[in-house]
């Protein structure tokens, strides 16, 4: 069985390089625009391995608050949550992983780091 990646980001562009980068490595990847209704009911439905986390409109705080709801309504589960932001001050690096992601990455980003 496969492993499978939830990625979410507004960015259609972001959102077909991470998925063409994971099918390579052998995942299977599901992907969503938004964060809220689409994350609730692919957890419910079907448990990812990890979850990356991209950027959200309509501001920065939205993804901080996905990552947040996330391990805090699934805190059973423990899902591993990555985040890959435009925010690079060291600030938004310590919200992100205040807010309970595992990891925070940065775009523009190399392939590499996030395998």
């Amino acid at each position: 069985m496969k492993k499978h990646l939830l990625f979410v980001d507004e960015d259609h562009g972001h959102r077909d390089l991470v998925t063409y980068v994971f099918e390579l490595a052998g995942y299977r990847v599901t992907t969503s625009d938004n964060g809220f209704g689409t994350l609730s009911q692919l957890l419910r439905d079907d448990y990812p391995h990890v979850i990356i986390v991209g950027d959200l409109s309509p501001m920065p705080e939205t993804s901080l608050m996905l990552v947040n709801d996330v391990k805090v309504e699934f805190a059973g589960l423990r899902l591993p949550i990555v985040m890959l932001s435009t925010q690079a001050a060291s600030t938004d690096q310590t919200m992100g992983l205040a807010a309970g992601a595992d990891r925070y990455i940065t775009k523009p980003f190399s392939t590499s780091s996030l395998l």
